[in-house]
């Protein structure tokens, strides 16, 4: 976890910890709730700290864990059921709005929105990709170093690339079995530069495919024109005839 973000869930702990008499004088029960989300392999549903979190818990503690798998994306499919219906309640109007864009972000998770909702969570925790700072801590844990010439290199390919941290401390793990910690971050290098070209190719793939698909659409668009005209002059004759 990012080392800032880690700090801002320590110093809300510390302050939840310090609560509950405030939380007595304004009637709420005396508990927190933190949702953690993000992309696979943010390591989410393994979290080593979270489970020594678990074994140093007293007995007069009670901590429930939901593990939500949003591959299942039940939220996607309502969201897809409903846009095909307000498109079939619009397909005869004479709108020219895009119906059809999404404004969901790939980057975005698949969360319910009774997941999110007021109240439910008090604190939102996003699991994100592995930056630079994650990638120290992680380089600190497998390697035992602080810094390396590498890191020069490192930093700015894992501004740009969205590996996870499971990914990346997949290469630094290797010293262990080759012995040398150049190794292990030039075979991150590796790594990180062979997902940059495949982020590329994969956005020049969906740009073409977003060109195709505009070429196609066009003749709907003009013909859908083509029929508004005709409405309106027809309104046109009727009313100076």
């Amino acid at each position: 976890m990012d080392p800032k973000k880690k700090e801002e869930i320590i110093n809300d702990l510390i302050a939840f910890t310090k609560g509950k008499e405030f939380y007595s004088k304004i009637g709420k029960a005396w508990k927190r709730g933190y949702l953690l989300y993000g992309p696979p392999g943010t390591a989410v549903e393994d979290n080593l700290e979270l489970k020594k979190l678990l074994l140093e818990t007293t007995s007069k503690s009670i901590i429930v864990i939901e593990d939500i798998d949003c591959s299942v994306d039940l939220t996607g499919k309502r969201k897809k059921a409903k846009k095909k219906k307000k498109k079939e309640e619009t397909s005869d109007s004479d709108s020219d709005s895009d119906s059809d864009s999404d404004s969901d972000s790939d980057s975005e998770d698949k969360l319910d929105p009774a997941l999110i909702r007021r109240g439910r969570m008090d604190m939102h925790i996003e699991m994100s990709y592995c930056r630079y700072e994650a990638f120290k801590v992680l380089a600190k844990n497998y390697l035992g170093i602080d810094t390396h010439p590498l890191f020069q290199e490192i930093e700015p390919l894992l501004e740009e690339v969205n590996m996870s941290p499971c990914d990346v401390a997949e290469s630094l793990i290797h010293k262990n079995t080759s012995g040398g910690i150049e190794i292990c971050l030039n075979n991150l290098i590796l790594a990180l530069k062979d997902a940059k070209e495949k982020a590329i190719q994969e956005a020049r793939e969906k740009e073409k495919q977003v060109l195709e698909q505009v070429k196609e659409e066009k003749p709907k668009k003009s013909k859908k024109l083509s029929t508004k005209l005709v409405r309106s002059y027809g309104r046109f004759k009727k009313i100076f005839r």
